[in-house]
């Protein structure tokens, strides 16, 4: 009988988990292909996708997801089993998503500073729900917190400086107002994350 219990609460516990992340996962990649859709950027090592992704033409989704292997052995010695597998299971959902974006609906952008600005919400909205759940989207995301979790440096810190220096490369790529909506965009995510106490 007592089995039973743990094992309806490990399912139940499972299930609960699965589904924070697919909505979530559904979340961000629709501010992600916001983003994408106006020609700007996003920070961390999606903005790094970004740059690959605009370069060469080549789907988002694939890069990130490809982009973010060798982070998952960091992640399994720094941050737990647990961990690894909810982020693995959000990359592999966000990255799916966001080619499924792209293939069922045509995204027209009148004003890329507004959906840049909207995106970026729809991110951080989506991101603190991952961190609160144990999870993350790989990439600067673990070093970011596993560093907070050992020195108590704060993740915006170290999140803003990698923003910095992906949008210093890209503007050799993309427009200086693209570059600018790109930074408003990333000081709106990271105070989203800032104000939930993520940070």
């Amino acid at each position: 009988m007592g089995v039973n219990i743990k094992i309806k609460k490990i399912i139940k516990i499972i299930i609960k988990n699965l589904y924070i992340i697919f909505i979530n996962s559904i979340i961000i990649s629709i501010g992600i292909s916001l983003i994408h859709s106006s020609g700007t950027l996003i920070g961390s090592t999606a903005g790094i996708s970004f740059i690959i992704s605009y370069l060469f033409s080549i789907s988002f989704g694939y890069i990130f997801f490809l982009i973010n292997i060798p982070f998952y052995f960091f992640s399994i010695f720094q941050m737990g089993i647990e961990f690894t597998i909810k982020t693995f299971i959000s990359i592999i959902l966000v990255s799916i998503f966001t080619k499924i974006n792209s293939l069922f609906f045509l995204l027209t952008i009148f004003n890329s500073f507004y959906t840049t600005f909207l995106g970026n919400i729809l991110i951080g909205v989506g991101l603190i729900s991952l961190f609160k759940n144990n999870s993350s989207l790989g990439g600067i995301n673990i070093i970011s917190l596993c560093i907070k979790n050992k020195y108590k440096i704060k993740v915006s810190n170290i999140q803003m400086i990698v923003d910095f220096l992906v949008f210093l490369i890209s503007s050799f790529f993309i427009s200086f107002p693209a570059i600018l909506s790109s930074i408003c965009g990333a000081i709106v995510l990271n105070l989203i994350l800032f104000i939930n106490c993520i940070f």
